[in-house]
């Protein structure tokens, strides 16, 4: 069955409204393409798809709202948190090879 002019077109609206992030890894760069090539092959979703039809997917389809990511946090957030170090091997707690004087587990 052929796909549908407009889930083609739709779908390369929301390619070209949502590029692809240029500092991600190897691993997502490819895993995103893959992604790229089956949207292009399918074609953009809609309610009158089976896997759809109860599902408005015009919120996420719309090229007008692209989705916009988070940054990524930096290494240095968690760095003014009290941090306690508590080592186990085997299951089982291991004294003296963390910080845990005065502290009861």
């Amino acid at each position: 069955m052929a796909v549908p002019a407009l889930k083609l077109e739709a779908a390369e609206t929301l390619l070209a409204h949502r590029p692809f992030p240029a500092d991600e890894g190897a691993w997502a760069r490819e895993a995103r393409e893959a992604a790229a090539v089956r949207l292009r092959a399918m074609g953009a979703p809609a309610r009158r798809d089976e896997y759809w039809k109860w599902t408005d997917p015009s919120d996420f389809t719309s090229p007008q709202a692209p989705a916009v990511p988070l940054p990524a946090p930096s290494a240095a957030l968690f760095d003014a948190t009290n941090a306690l170090v508590v080592t186990y091997e085997d299951g089982e707690l291991k004294e003296g090879l963390g910080e845990l004087d005065g502290v009861e587990i």
